[in-house]
């Protein structure tokens, strides 16, 4: 039986997936801040490398919580 998704279920899983973006990327930031003491922005600006800006973001938000993790 083929998954059948509708409109509303499609906009609420891109926003999730946007909110969840938007929080990487303020944990970067703050993680970034908090080990340089410089104000940083992160900004996706090539479509084409889409994945592997998100790939990046993942990782990098991997180190900041396993650092903030074990500062507390």
């Amino acid at each position: 039986m083929p998954l059948l998704i509708s409109g509303s279920s499609i906009i609420l899983m891109m926003c999730t997936m946007h909110s969840d973006i938007l929080h990487k990327i303020q944990v970067v930031q703050a993680y970034i801040y908090h080990k340089t003491g410089k104000q940083v922005r992160i900004v996706f600006n090539r479509p084409d490398r889409m994945a592997e800006h998100l790939m990046l973001l993942d990782r990098a938000y991997q180190v900041a919580m396993g650092d903030f993790r074990t500062k507390t």
